[in-house]
């Protein structure tokens, strides 16, 4: 069954079989501290640095080419603030004070692009430990239950109501109504589907959770503190852990994981390397493997971003990597692509649909047996241009070869023949 539009990007699809070309030192950010890259929706790319005791925002405007501008945020503090970016100018920083906590009552704000900033008020004072912003509206998290709720872009907030005071260390936005948060010290995964009216623990960690990150298509990850991390391919609905010990070495861990695809994926560690697959975990290699001679993981990786066919990767003290996929952008018939995964198919597979231009809207998705009968067809699904997934469940199928056949308007736009085991 073909059951929904689960996930929307406005930018195109990866050919989702590519192979990566070199990482190379982003030399700009390597000479910083660098915490956390953001992107506008106009493209322009924000990493969050700081240089000596001055906290920093470094744009770039060319895809990480250079950054070209620097606008200092009004944190004193040797760490770098964290913060998130909403639409085409506005930022929102924290404290962001994961090493040396110090709790805080406000938070700071640019309308332009960091260029001036406001304090705003919160109504707590804890340790803020992490931000993020989805669907119109920012959610902000920390120590002692803390959740905070943003409806007009950080100008004022509101407490959520939680049933306890554990610290939750990370705050990720689904959608609108359904939020997923880490209790760190419980190693625990709560969610909500009711915009925070009610939470659940939907699973028990046996690794301390670190971070929750999700990319192009919709693959929601969790890095750990610990040799392995977490991944959901079905919104938030099922999880598998996929176990690192035997890529890691002396305690390493798997501080920031992205999947760009289900095939695609990419691991940097808390001893600054960098792991790559290619065949959906099933295999490793190892890419970067940078010494830390102090040995005080001072060049953790913490964040990693895909950005229009670029990846950039953030460590934190004087080391960046950044590298150009050796793909081009995926171009067929109508610019209309397709892929099924996994294909076989199993019971709960994906599609994935990438639309290079706005002419195809209202769209029907169906499938044909051999025969030349229809098996099955959605109703009109709303898909302008950019990268969507769908769920597409084949229980009830009998064992056999299917087509799966997109069309608008009466005109077929591709095809995808697919076998059910």
């Amino acid at each position: 069954m073909i059951k929904k539009l689960i996930y929307l990007m406005a930018f195109s699809c990866l050919n989702f079989n590519s192979l990566f070309a070199e990482w190379n030192i982003e030399p700009t950010l390597s000479q910083l501290y660098t915490k956390q890259i953001c992107v506008f929706d106009n493209g322009n790319i924000v990493a969050f640095t700081s240089e000596g005791y001055e906290r920093q925002i470094r744009f770039s405007t060319n895809n990480g080419v250079s950054w070209d501008r620097t606008y200092p945020i009004p944190f004193v503090g040797q760490y770098p603030a964290g913060g998130c970016v909403i639409g085409d100018s506005t930022i929102i920083a924290i404290d962001g004070g994961k090493q040396f906590p110090s709790p805080t009552s406000h938070v700071v704000l640019s309308e332009n692009n960091g260029k001036d900033w406001i304090e705003i008020d919160l109504p707590v004072q804890e340790l803020i430990l992490d931000i993020c912003s989805k669907d119109g509206i920012v959610l902000l998290c920390g120590e002692n239950g803390t959740l905070l709720i943003s409806f007009d872009n950080g100008k004022s907030w509101e407490k959520c109501s939680m049933d306890n005071d554990f610290t939750l260390s990370d705050v990720f936005v689904v959608s609108s109504d359904i939020w997923l948060a880490l209790r760190y010290d419980e190693k625990q995964l709560i969610k909500t589907i009711d915009g925070g009216k009610t939470w659940t623990v939907i699973l028990n960690c046996e690794l301390k959770p670190w971070k929750i990150e999700s990319d192009a298509t919709g693959i929601i990850t969790i890095s750990t503190l610990g040799e392995g991390f977490y991944i959901s391919t079905d919104n938030s609905e099922t999880w598998n852990f996929f176990d690192m010990t035997d890529n890691l070495v002396n305690k390493d861990y798997c501080s920031a994981v992205s999947f760009i695809s289900p095939n695609v994926g990419i691991v940097g560690t808390a001893e600054a390397n960098i792991f790559e697959t290619n065949d959906g975990g099933s295999s490793w290699s190892l890419k970067v493997n940078e010494e830390d001679p102090s040995g005080y993981r001072l060049k953790k990786f913490v964040d990693i971003e895909y950005i229009e066919n670029s990846l950039f990767i953030a460590a934190g003290q004087n080391i960046a990597y950044s590298k150009k996929l050796s793909t081009s952008i995926d171009k067929s018939i109508d610019n209309y692509k397709t892929n099924l995964y996994p294909n076989p198919t199993k019971p709960n597979s994906k599609v994935f649909v990438s639309i290079e231009n706005n002419k195809f809207r209202n769209t029907t998705c169906k499938v044909f047996n051999l025969s030349g009968e229809l098996i099955e067809g959605s109703q009109n699904i709303v898909m302008p241009k950019g990268c969507h997934t769908l769920d597409f469940e084949t229980d009830g199928y009998i064992t056999g070869t299917y087509f799966l056949v997109i069309e608008s308007d009466g005109e077929i736009l591709a095809r995808e023949k697919f076998i059910v085991e």
